[in-house]
């Protein structure tokens, strides 16, 4: 596979260029983008799904929806059921510590703590969410498409 990752992490993928491990063994792009010099990037053409119909209720059933993330005892205090998307968009995660990883930063689904939860991929801390449900991999394309698009309301 002529590897950069080699010996030392026994990946055998092409960092540059491979959308599984881009720029690092089993560091993941987010769905829909492709990797390029090791860093993953979004399709310049893609269009944003409707936050109203598509996004919104996605977050609302898959977070809110569960008790989990909903009304003054919200785990995190991360309550989506009034505006999931003041909650989340440009919003500093505190659960990453120092890093200052935004829960959703507009134009960079594979920097988004939200979708690195979403992914059970290169998270600051805790568990894949929502936990024991995984989602299909269209809703998944669909918020990387959003957040690759601005994440607009």
């Amino acid at each position: 596979m002529g590897g950069a990752g080699g010996a030392s992490g026994g990946c055998e993928a092409d960092l540059e260029s491979d959308p599984d491990h881009c720029g690092a063994c089993d560091r993941p792009c987010a769905p829909g983008q492709i990797c390029s010099g090791g860093v993953c990037l979004c399709d310049a053409a893609v269009v944003a799904p409707d936050y109203e119909t598509t996004i919104g209720p996605f977050f609302q059933t898959s977070c809110d929806g569960t008790g989990c993330h909903q009304g003054p005892q919200a785990v995190l205090g991360m309550d989506l059921a009034a505006d999931p998307h003041g909650a989340i968009v440009d919003v500093v995660s505190f659960t990453c510590g120092s890093k200052m990883r935004m829960l959703v930063e507009p134009g960079h689904p594979e920097r988004s703590h939200v979708m690195n939860k979403l992914m059970g991929t290169n998270m600051c801390g805790g568990q894949a969410m929502p936990p024991d449900d995984p989602r299909p991999a269209d809703e998944l394309r669909r918020v990387s498409d959003w957040i690759c698009a601005g994440a607009p309301r």
